[in-house]
């Protein structure tokens, strides 16, 4: 709903097809992608994480704790938000 209300599209339908999208990414590329160490500054929001583009000027981070056989997703956050800075981009 934020994304519509922001107006990051123009119909509510977008945007949760923009969502739905999103997810998939995250469960698939949890499973297949090669996860990255966090950065010293960014380890308290999760010890991992991967990345990967929805569109040529957006890239996702999704960092997560394994813990045994299970995955915990902690945070997400794009390349527009201030913990980008943190990466090595």
């Amino acid at each position: 709903d934020s994304l519509f209300l922001n107006e990051y599209f123009g119909f509510k339908s977008s945007a949760y097809e923009y969502v739905d999208d999103l997810l998939l990414k995250i469960e698939e590329g949890i499973r297949l992608r090669t996860e990255k160490n966090s950065p010293k500054k960014l380890k308290e929001i999760g010890s991992s994480y991967i990345s990967f583009n929805t569109n040529p000027r957006t890239t996702w981070y999704v960092f997560f704790n394994k813990l045994n056989s299970e995955i915990h997703v902690t945070y997400i956050f794009n390349n527009h938000e201030k913990f980008a800075q943190y990466l090595d981009l």
